[in-house]
């Protein structure tokens, strides 16, 4: 079982109360509180780490390396004189010669897999909504589903949806949680809303993991999030009561799956 290492967080247990830490937040920075880069505030120093378990969830080698980036900066700014070599050194720009480039590198990787949380993200609260016992469905919400409503809706191949899936499954539910923040205040960034409010992803997250790690589909021996894979909220941030968000499906998806076939290929959970 994998846990993420996430100390010092404050516990969301209620959906209005994450809704208000992050809309506190995106007002500060709007009004040019803090200090940036990129444009970006950092109110909270586990932010970094949130979004390395978000970003390569099974490759800590490239997860370290996001961190050393991010913190050489911080370091960087702290940087003071002590002997002849580190005044040399500094002479040539010092650490922040190196801490800057490789800033600017993990930001643009960012920006780079962001499409592909929102497409996972996309995915798995698609799954919640096909859950709603007011849906009659064939054998039940499956994989299989969301992922043809994403692909009759959305402009990616059923391929690339399978292989994003793939990628980001072990982390699903906290994208789907920073997706939902996210979808709050005019649909911004997924990394600016786990950026500025990991502890109110953390809070919607809890609910989407119970979920993922509840539902098992039709004809399907492990749930949606696989138990010994998937990347688990930390037991001190985890609510009395979860709260799952479940947004309606439209009419064009109620729809389109009246007429869906049942497909003779499935997803695979391995």
């Amino acid at each position: 079982m994998r846990v993420m290492n996430l100390p010092g967080l404050q516990r969301v247990d209620r959906l209005e109360f994450a809704r208000g830490l992050h809309a506190s937040r995106l007002a500060n920075i709007q009004k040019g509180e803090g200090q940036s880069h990129a444009g970006l505030g950092t109110p909270h120093e586990i932010s970094r780490f949130l979004i390395a378990y978000m970003g390569w969830p099974d490759d800590e080698k490239i997860r370290n390396q996001w961190i050393a980036a991010i913190m050489s900066r911080s370091i960087a700014s702290d940087e003071e004189p002590s002997d002849k070599i580190g005044s040399v050194f500094r002479s040539f720009g010092g650490l922040n010669s190196i801490a800057e480039p490789a800033f600017d590198v993990a930001a643009n990787a960012i920006v780079s897999i962001e499409p592909g949380w929102r497409v996972v993200a996309d995915i798995f609260t698609t799954l919640v909504a096909l859950s709603d016992d007011k849906i009659v469905l064939r054998r039940g919400p499956s994989l299989a589903k969301a992922i043809d409503l994403c692909v009759a809706h959305g402009n990616y191949r059923r391929t690339q949806l399978q292989k994003l899936w793939m990628r980001y499954r072990d982390v699903a539910h906290i994208l789907a949680a920073a997706l939902e923040l996210a979808r709050e205040h005019g649909d911004h960034s997924m990394f600016l809303a786990s950026w500025l409010s990991p502890d109110a992803v953390m809070g919607i997250a809890d609910g989407f993991e119970e979920f993922g790690l509840t539902l098992k589909p039709h004809g399907q021996i492990e749930p949606v999030l696989r138990p010994e894979m998937v990347w688990r909220i930390p037991p001190y941030l985890r609510n009395e009561k979860s709260y799952l968000i479940r947004r309606p499906l439209s009419e064009r998806q109620i729809k389109f799956l009246s007429s869906r076939k049942a497909r003779k290929e499935y997803i695979s959970k391995s």
